[in-house]
């Protein structure tokens, strides 16, 4: 909420300008000194770190930040002077509500691996993970899943068939002198940030069909482009441009995947904001998004759904407190619990 209510403002063209793009600016020195040197500690270090910036300094720097910037509407008020302490912020992906789909144990599809936390699709958040949930999820999912994977282990058998990882290590290997060998002509360092601009401008908060294609169409030739990285550091060891271009293929699969889903889904649910689709739709869109790529020659992922029993569920899909009241499709099934 936080994220779509920052980006309506620079949309508004209330923005500050950076060479970073627009942001706006976050007050915490009006809380005073001692609140945010005892109770925002963790803040004020990054702010300080990062920026150079003393939050909690309310000193007023200048007078004419804000001049040129739109001031006709009521809800914003006039322009006022930038204090030194202000922070620039600007909405961020930083994790992810998806992950490996689990079981209720933690078990994927892959007999002996588990997956906890927030790399699983374990369904602790569903659609919307609620800020600061990321340890409590470590914590819950370490202590349930972490039992489940003892007694796995008590019971395996000590002679375990590694081929499939085996066979995964001499792919990912072979990957790895392919592109140190490749003669291709393409930089990964060229990709990856376009890849990145694609996913902020045309996959972020705010999502919209026709720019989900476009992001699409173009993450599609990135990812062509990508078979054609030349790594110009031929050391295998301690060669960070390697690791990179070795990462950036699976990061455009994973950014395809994303895209593609987000496209298909035509209705707004949690954090999937489509303004094309503002309505949550239950009873064509209940259901679990699971995306996979089984072969390597596909350039784009396989989408299948896994339908969510509504008469199994702890909590019913009912209204969750965010958003406009009358926003969704219900599904009949959700009477039939009453």
């Amino acid at each position: 909420m936080v994220s779509r209510r920052i980006l309506e403002h620079i949309q508004k063209g209330y923005g500050a300008k950076s060479p970073y793009g627009d942001h706006v600016w976050l007050d915490i020195a009006i809380l005073g000194r001692n609140h945010v040197e005892k109770n925002l500690r963790d803040v004020r270090d990054i702010a300080m770190t990062f920026a150079g910036i003393d939050p909690a300094d309310s000193e007023e720097q200048t007078k004419d930040n804000m001049q040129g910037a739109p001031t006709n509407e009521p809800e914003y008020g006039q322009a006022m002077a930038k204090q030194k302490g202000w922070i620039p912020i600007k909405p961020m992906q930083h994790y992810s509500m998806g992950g490996v789909r689990t079981n209720p144990k933690g078990e994927t599809h892959l007999k002996g691996l588990f997956c906890a936390g927030e790399a699983a699709c374990w369904d602790l958040h569903g659609f919307n993970r609620l800020g600061g949930n990321s340890v409590s999820e470590a914590v819950v999912a370490g202590m349930i899943i972490g039992d489940y994977f003892a007694s796995h282990c008590l019971e395996a058998q000590i002679e375990i068939n590694t081929q499939k990882v085996e066979a995964f290590i001499k792919e990912s290997q072979d990957y790895m002198h392919f592109l140190l060998h490749n003669e291709g002509k393409e930089d990964v360092y060229e990709i990856r940030e376009r890849m990145k601009e694609v996913m902020d401008e045309k996959v972020g908060v705010f999502r919209e069909g026709k720019r989900l294609e476009e992001a699409l169409k173009e993450l599609q030739e990135l990812y062509a482009r990508s078979k054609n990285i030349c790594v110009k550091n031929k050391v295998l060891h301690n060669n960070p441009e390697l690791e990179d271009a070795y990462r950036t293929k699976k990061m455009l699969k994973l950014a395809l995947c994303i895209t593609q889903g987000a496209l298909l889904r035509t209705e707004s649910r949690g954090a999937h904001t489509r303004i094309d689709y503002p309505k949550r739709d239950d009873e064509k869109w209940l259901n679990r998004t699971l995306a996979s790529w089984p072969s390597a020659e596909q350039d784009m992922p396989t989408i299948e759904y896994e339908e969510l029993d509504v008469m199994k569920m702890e909590i019913s899909p009912d209204f969750r407190g965010y958003g406009k009241r009358v926003i969704s499709f219900p599904t009949p099934k959700r009477r039939a619990r009453r």
